[in-house]
């Protein structure tokens, strides 16, 4: 509730600042694009923007509104469809004449029979050892890949053949199994036993509870203005992407985590039920309502925290799904954001390697786990003070060469113009230098200039009486940076800057005098 109205807040506040605008500007509507803004970004409602606009005497362009709304529903779309292997279009085959039901909600195994065998988009009568093929059969247990869950593996057999289910998708409304057959022949009509992976399925339906409760906990954390914009439901981890407008901070994910993880030790019972789409609605499902459905839909309902539209198949209790472990978070395109997680056993797995990699570092560290922290601070403090040092010593021996670098110096026009290149010298240490040159040459023009940890540093210096006569040393080391992608400058007696391209400092260098030869000109 608190961020609820946290986002509404400043969603007025934003509104506030587009009706000042409109007001110094003479407009009277506000345009689609802002309106849009606020109910993506801040959850605004359109309503609610119409109104605070007609008590102040403005209108808003809905019709520009609708056309980004329609964008992002497209988005969302495309981002739901893209990770599925298959579509019917991949397929020439006409499949809508089996009728295949699906009997997986209930049962991991069934006797049932062949209805159709294909080989390489034909239809065979029977499919032989080795060979891999299509099965269709009258009954299945196995689940098809659809909303993001993946299709089920496993085995149909009888006591003719085995067969390996080595995936299950959808053709149009058929269920087809990609199957190699390991040993025998399958032909039509046969009677066959399936069996379904249970291992697997179970792992997969602990991941798919898990994105249920993990949209919720999105929304309760980020805002009502979060939506499902894909996911992809694996054995060995779930991917979830959702509409959100910024990275989520570490503090929220730890929140998200902790939501989800409260609620599967909750131990919350998970209840299907079918009814109508609009029935659906009256309730407050969560659904993509945009996307069509069937008049009937099946609902997930989780405790009385989560209740969506899904058809996949789930565990029977929060508590089935043990642990959830948000692993990372990231953006996918504008507007959409990523997270990753695991479940059950892949978390016990995943805490058991980052115990080992602490074990092998705190050997590699000659120190135990509670003390890591304080070795590793300890160790950069160190390895601060060891770079002092080396900066320390740098600087002295570019301090050593001073007279050897006055000795290089050009005379333009009775000026002394002193131009050279250190190697490996950090800013501070290159003022340090010119600073040096500049008291023992005492008038005259300096330019150095180094490259340390990939990037490029100049310092430009002026004597007093020369800055009098027009050189400056920010427009020359202005000029020079510029050569190299960079930019800089200060005071006509001082100044640096940084460069980019590497490749171009020697040429930048060599350009010095004719620079100062126009300054004085």
């Amino acid at each position: 509730e608190d961020k609820f109205q946290e986002t509404i807040d400043q969603g007025i506040h934003i509104l506030e600042n587009y009706i000042e605008e409109m007001e110094n500007s003479g407009k009277n509507s506000l345009n689609g694009q802002k309106a849009f803004k606020l109910y993506d970004t801040y959850g605004f409602p359109l309503d609610l923007t119409k109104e605070i606009l007609e008590e102040k005497g403005f209108t808003v362009d809905e019709i520009e509104f609708n056309q980004y709304m329609e964008e992002q529903r497209e988005r969302a779309r495309k981002a739901r469809t893209a990770d599925s292997g298959w579509k019917n279009e991949d397929s020439i085959i006409d499949f809508s004449e089996y009728n295949s039901n699906f009997k997986g909600y209930e049962l991991l195994n069934l006797e049932t029979e062949v209805l159709g065998l294909f080989i390489e988009n034909k239809s065979v009568d029977n499919i032989s050892e080795g060979h891999e093929g299509i099965i269709i059969i009258k009954e299945t247990p196995f689940y098809a890949e659809s909303g993001g869950q993946v299709g089920d593996t496993g085995y149909i057999k009888n006591e003719n053949f085995l067969g390996e289910v080595l995936d299950t998708k959808y053709a149009g409304n058929t269920i087809i199994h990609f199957v190699k057959i390991k040993e025998g022949n399958v032909s039509l009509g046969d009677r066959v036993s399936t069996l379904v992976d249970g291992k697997r399925r179970k792992s997969i339906m602990r991941n798919h509870s898990a994105t249920h409760l993990l949209h919720q906990a999105l929304k309760e954390v980020l805002g009502e203005h979060v939506n499902q914009a894909g996911s992809i439901v694996l054995p060995n981890r779930l991917r979830f992407d959702f509409t959100h407008f910024e990275a989520v901070k570490e503090e929220e994910l730890r929140e998200i985590e902790k939501i989800v993880n409260e609620k599967i030790l909750a131990d919350l019972d998970i209840k299907t039920l079918e009814t109508t789409l609009e029935e659906s609605k009256k309730m407050g499902v969560i659904g993509l309502f945009d996307d069509k459905y069937e008049e009937e839909v099946r609902v997930v309902q989780m405790g009385d925290f989560s209740m969506e539209l899904c058809g996949g198949t789930h565990v029977d209790n929060t508590g089935n799904i043990a642990l959830f472990k948000i692993i990372s978070e990231s953006s996918i395109a504008s507007g959409v954001r990523r997270i990753e997680a695991i479940t059950g056993e892949e978390v016990y797995r995943y805490l058991n390697e980052i115990e080992e990699d602490l074990n092998n570092l705190g050997n590699t560290l000659k120190t135990n786990r509670e003390g890591l922290i304080d070795k590793a601070g300890d160790l950069m403090e160190e390895l601060k003070e060891k770079e002092r040092e080396l900066e320390a010593l740098k600087s002295k021996m570019a301090l050593s060469i001073v007279d050897e670098i006055i000795n290089d110096k050009k005379d333009i026009d009775g000026i002394d113009l002193v131009v050279y290149k250190v190697e490996n010298m950090d800013m501070n240490s290159l003022r340090n230098l010119g600073d040096e040159i500049k008291s023992k040459l005492g008038t005259g023009v300096i330019v150095l200039s180094s490259v340390h940890n990939g990037k490029i540093s100049f310092v430009s210096m002026v004597t007093k009486d020369l800055t009098d006569k027009g050189l400056h040393a920010g427009n020359l080391i202005r000029d020079i940076a510029k050569i190299t992608g960079g930019g800089g400058g200060g005071r006509p007696d001082m100044a640096q800057a940084g460069g980019k391209d590497l490749d171009k400092i020697d040429e930048a260098m060599n350009m010095v005098e004719n620079i100062v030869r126009k300054q004085l000109n």
